[in-house]
């Protein structure tokens, strides 16, 4: 016959011992009590955070504007094609105020006047720029008889302006809605030019025309002070 089992003394001994016993529920209580403590302090950092930015008040609104530029100038000749293209920052924590593309050129090796006056068309590609973008086109003489630069701009973000103002009980998150552009208008912009040039009967002959092209994409990001402190 086998002997008994002995209880285990060696934990009997602590649990008989009433410091320990005291110091041992200390330590389960506060093993519990301190996680969730946290927990909740987070969470009500968590919402106070949130509620700032989402609070009426009165702000002084401006905006951090920077522009970037990308410019080149291209020689072409009669019935030759250009593709200018620019690819602007990808960076999706400023937003896109306008993007503008000029082209221009000057006929100075012709008469002021005539049917031999070199002309150019451009037509905006935006197939590869992420949201919706109106196509655009138009054609213009190299200088003389109403000639002039072409601008395209394609405005993203309504009514911008760039100017200061002062916003009335509105939140921080509304003002910034109002501001947004989307995470869109970003990509590759492309512009096709299509040179005409006119050669007159007489020489020197006209072969070619350069063409002076500049892309301009203004970003900003929209800075808050309270009115308060403005005042001050």
């Amino acid at each position: 016959m086998s002997a008994p089992l002995r209880p285990c003394m060696g934990f009997e001994k602590y649990t008989s011992n009433p410091v320990f016993m005291t110091n041992f529920v200390c330590i389960v209580v506060f093993a519990i009590a301190f996680p969730s403590y946290f927990a909740v302090m987070s969470g009500e950092e968590g919402d106070s955070g949130a509620s700032a930015t989402s609070t009426p008040g009165d702000w002084f609104v401006g905006f951090n504007e920077t522009q970037e530029t990308f410019s080149e100038t291209i020689n072409m000749g009669d019935g030759e094609q250009y593709v200018s293209s620019f690819v602007g920052n990808p960076d999706t924590s400023v937003e896109i105020a306008w993007i503008e593309a000029s082209f221009s050129c000057n006929d100075d090796d012709d008469l002021a006047s005539g049917p031999y006056r070199d002309s150019m068309s451009v037509e905006s590609d935006t197939s590869m720029v992420s949201g919706d973008q109106e196509e655009q086109s138009d054609q213009t003489n190299c200088g003389g008889q109403g000639g002039g630069p072409i601008t395209m701009r394609w405005d993203v973000v309504a009514n911008y302006s760039g100017e200061d103002y002062i916003a009335v009980q509105e939140s921080m998150d509304e003002i910034r809605a109002q501001w947004d552009d989307g995470d869109e208008h970003r990509g590759e912009w492309q512009a096709i030019i299509t040179m005409d040039v006119g050669s007159q009967p007489l020489p020197p002959q006209d072969n070619d025309e350069d063409v002076e092209i500049t892309w301009t994409i203004t970003y900003f990001v929209v800075e808050f002070e309270a009115f308060s402190n403005v005042m001050e």
